[in-house]
């Protein structure tokens, strides 16, 4: 394969691929009713419907701006949690369907949970002290999910791009030549 062919294989591998199919790592924030704003990173695998994701690990925590002091690896399902549903933890990239529990074992309550499904009466935010200190109604008109792209698939795009520039500087130089 020649580099034309391969900047052009890398066009229509580029052109193929859609933002929230780039990564299974996203960037989350939620803004609390006063205002605050819990963000982090997750990482999770998208499912058929492309708005459910169940939820792998969280990371880089923060709240207002400043990171998450501490550890939380606890990670599970509201629902699981409360009922041993055997559910797994998932969000929704529209923000409709949240059952995430994060937590700090060591500490009493550090961390927070999103809860849609009625398991704690209503659609809830709830977070330990790290997290605002607050119990409130969720809002999903107040939470973003956003794929980050992959290093690879960013690679991918700039060399479709590249293709595409040289096949049009290609095509103006061969109507020049004739």
């Amino acid at each position: 394969m020649n580099f034309r062919e391969l900047l052009l294989a890398g066009v229509v591998v580029a052109a193929g691929m859609s933002s929230v199919e780039a990564g299974t790592i996203y960037t989350f924030s939620y803004e609390l009713a006063g205002g605050s704003i819990l963000s982090g990173k997750l990482d999770g695998d998208l499912q058929g419907d492309n708005d459910t994701v169940v939820v792998n690990s969280v990371s880089d925590l923060s709240f207002n701006g400043a990171p998450a002091a501490g550890s939380f690896p606890f990670l599970d399902s509201v629902t699981n949690f409360n009922i041993a549903s055997g559910l797994p933890p998932v969000v929704s990239i529209s923000g409709s369907l949240m059952d995430l529990l994060v937590a700090n074992p060591a500490a009493a309550f550090d961390g927070f949970a999103f809860e849609t499904s009625g398991v704690l009466g209503s659609p809830v935010y709830q977070a330990g002290p790290t997290f605002g200190s607050t119990f409130e109604t969720y809002e999903p008109a107040n939470w973003t999910l956003t794929p980050v792209p992959e290093p690879s698939s960013i690679v991918m795009f700039s060399v479709g791009a590249l293709g595409m520039m040289f096949a049009r500087r290609q095509r103006r130089l061969n109507k020049m030549a004739s």
